[in-house]
């Protein structure tokens, strides 16, 4: 193979050296540049095809976002005439919490006049025990911080 392709470019050198304008193949290469282009021919070919559906998915793909978008604008004025609704009911729904807020308010202060409060004497107990207990803390607490030495020192 190698000699046929030596002895074939020594024939084409020389026959471009007598200026000639025919240029001969051996039926070899003929068949493989034949082959050649026929393949190249049907991979253009597929490579076309190739195009050709990616520009269909494009514009498929490009449907399918419009009508996504026109579902989303259509929720949105959805949106917007309950959000012009919605103060009315939400006017309604606080007026009618404030009411029983009131209501609970008043079954509170009903329900803590009827109740019995704790006699004077038993308050007065319960004070006088507790002042006693702090007057004697505070009396130790006293003495411990006047008798406690200053870390600083003076000079």
């Amino acid at each position: 193979m190698k000699d046929v392709a030596e002895w074939t470019m020594k024939n084409r050198a020389a026959a471009l050296s007598t200026k000639s304008c025919t240029i001969t193949f051996s039926k070899a290469e003929y068949e493989y540049l034949r082959n050649s282009a026929a393949y190249a021919e049907v991979v253009a070919d597929k490579k076309e095809e190739a195009s050709r559906a990616w520009i269909e998915a494009l514009k498929a793909e490009g449907k399918e976002i419009l009508t996504r978008r026109a579902v989303i604008e259509k929720k949105i004025k959805k949106l917007r005439v309950t959000e012009k609704e919605e103060p009315l009911i939400y006017q309604n729904t606080t007026e009618n919490e404030m009411r029983n807020a009131d209501e609970d308010e008043w079954l509170n202060l009903e329900q803590q006049a009827r109740t019995p409060r704790k006699s004077i004497k038993e308050n007065r107990a319960s004070i006088t025990t507790t002042r006693k207990s702090n007057i004697r803390r505070s009396s130790v607490s006293h003495a411990v911080s006047h008798h406690a030495q200053s870390p600083s020192f003076y000079y």
